[in-house]
């Protein structure tokens, strides 16, 4: 396990340019976990100062690792969430997963901006939220994670 913990917030919908960071700060504050058969789980852009586990721990499914902030290269709060086939995610290959459950909650309609910092997420909900199983969630979706 791998940890950084000691990066400000960025106030929301003003992310700083790319050339303010480097390849260790641009995913902010962030837990890496090594799992079986050579995957790495990365969490970024965590809360400053949240982080509750530290390298070399072993964690268990369903613990609370940190919560989610707006660390690194972001122009507001998320979670990046990815599985890598090395423990560098700069340089290694994102691998496909599938979550057990989730809720599914609704889709961000404006992703440009989002991304850009320009606006803060509007998100179209879904009425009523859907229960997903062995599920990849799809790109601009909301999701509530059990726990």
């Amino acid at each position: 396990m791998r940890t950084r913990n000691n990066l400000p917030d960025i106030p929301p919908l003003n992310e700083p340019p790319g050339s303010n960071f480097t390849t260790q700060t641009t995913l902010g504050n962030n837990v890496e976990l090594k799992l079986r058969g050579g995957r790495y789980v990365l969490y970024a852009h965590l809360k400053n100062g949240s982080i509750r586990v530290r390298p070399g721990q072993r964690v268990r499914s369903g613990q609370m690792l940190a919560r989610v902030g707006n660390s690194g290269q972001t122009g507001g709060s998320h979670l990046h969430f990815q599985v890598n086939d090395g423990p560098n995610p700069a340089i290694s290959d994102g691998l496909p997963f599938a979550l057990r459950r989730f809720t599914l909650i609704g889709t961000v309609t404006n992703v440009p901006e989002l991304l850009a910092g320009t606006a803060n997420a509007d998100v179209r909900r879904l009425q009523p939220p859907s229960p997903r199983r062995a599920q990849l969630p799809l790109h601009a979706t909301v999701v509530r994670l059990p726990g």
